[in-house]
């Protein structure tokens, strides 16, 4: 008798397969978190409205304060996802300026004094006096150094400390954010930085969702930069430093480099304003917000409804929502830049699409400007402030 024998070496095939199991497992867990994190919030804005329907005017201060806060929340989860993907698609934009880091570090400094203040921790704020200025984009600095304090606060029981640290070593910016808290194992030092790895059962009651020092990380190093995370163990506080390279600054003509350039008076400009949304609820609020601020506003539940409106008042400028049934706003637009009344209108997109291809895909049907809902008045405020806004109706 013969006998034929074939061996085959399955090493490699089983390591994939423990490791599909090990993203799969992670995945499931990652949306269990998640699930939980969205309930929250929306489970105080629920109650925080039935409050108001029940209670009248009584509560209406203390109510409108939660959902503020609980719906600041939910927007900061979704704008932490869609950053992730961005990054791990290598889609994430930055605005590069000269910009003054001490400046912003004091400005998420102020914001984390009153949250460790509410929870009981000591909070302490290092400076420099002189400035110290680097390459980047303001507004990512401060998400990174929002993520390293919500996290140190998060982590640091009441009665613990926390210091946020600025200054200069060599030829780079140095911001340091040092705590009290629980502290980190030393061979996890590498992992925390590691997309979800926050999500773990031990840490699941402290909530978040394990991607803010992913996006800590991927957004310094798009700065060029660098973060370390230092702990001497569990219960021994943690420390996360960030490394920038430094930019030189120019003397501003006119301006005092030891203080703020004087301050000048802006009357704010009355804007026509035509808003556009299928949503009535937004619609109503997006309206009811901007005659606060003291504009005229006209408001379309469509997109055939509002070319009609903007033909017969002719607005300065045309809010307008993208994803509407029958006419989408990019439909809109170009119409409207079609009429040669609509060539000079300033046309901004407020909508729920907030990737780089629908940036581009807006400019295309002739907006001026794309926000992301939801909008911060201020930042819309300021936008319809701008000069090259002609007012053509009033």
């Amino acid at each position: 008798e013969r006998y034929v024998a074939i061996r085959t070496d399955i090493t490699d095939r089983k390591r994939i397969e423990e490791q599909l199991r090990q993203s799969d497992s992670r995945k499931d867990e990652f949306l269990a978190v998640l699930s939980h994190e969205l309930r929250n919030p929306m489970a105080a804005i629920r109650m925080a409205t039935n409050v108001l329907k029940a209670d009248g005017r009584g509560a209406h201060e203390q109510m409108l304060s939660i959902i503020e806060r609980q719906s600041q929340q939910l927007s900061r989860l979704v704008d932490d996802l869609l950053d992730v993907s961005r990054i791990t698609r290598g889609k994430i934009g930055l605005r590069l300026e000269r910009v003054d880091l001490a400046g912003i570090v004091a400005e998420a400094g102020e914001g984390a004094h009153k949250a460790c203040e509410e929870k009981g921790i000591d909070f302490a704020l290092t400076l420099p006096s002189e400035r110290i200025y680097v390459m980047g984009d303001a507004l990512r600095m401060s998400q990174v150094l929002g993520n390293l304090l919500s996290n140190a606060i998060k982590f640091t029981p009441a009665g613990g400390h926390i210091s946020l640290i600025g200054g200069v070593e060599g030829d780079q910016a140095v911001v340091r954010v040092r705590d009290t808290g629980i502290g980190i194992p030393t061979d996890q030092l590498l992992r925390v930085f590691e997309m979800f790895a926050q999500v773990d059962p031990v840490v699941r009651k402290t909530g978040g969702l394990g991607i803010g020092l992913a996006l800590v990380k991927g957004i310094t190093e798009l700065h060029g930069g660098s973060v370390e995370a230092r702990s001497d163990g569990p219960d021994k506080g943690s420390e996360f430093i960030v490394r920038l390279p430094l930019a030189h600054a120019p003397a501003l003509a006119g301006t005092d480099q030891g203080g703020q350039a004087p301050a000048v008076a802006v009357k704010r400009p009355r804007r026509r304003i035509l808003a556009v949304d299928d949503n009535a609820d937004a619609l109503t609020a997006i309206a009811h917000m901007l005659r606060l601020k003291g504009h005229e506003v006209i408001a379309a539940e469509g997109g055939a409804e509002a070319i009609d409106l903007a033909r017969e008042h002719r607005p300065d400028v045309v809010l307008l929502d993208i994803g509407m049934p029958g006419m989408d706003g990019y439909e809109v637009a170009r119409r409207i830049r079609r009429e040669p009344w609509g060539r000079d209108l300033t046309l901004i997109a407020v909508t729920g699409w907030g990737q780089e291809r629908d940036k581009r895909q807006a400019a295309e049907a002739g907006f001026n400007a794309h926000l992301t809902k939801p909008v911060e008045p201020d930042v819309l405020e300021n936008l319809l402030t701008q000069p090259h806004i002609r007012p053509t109706g009033l």
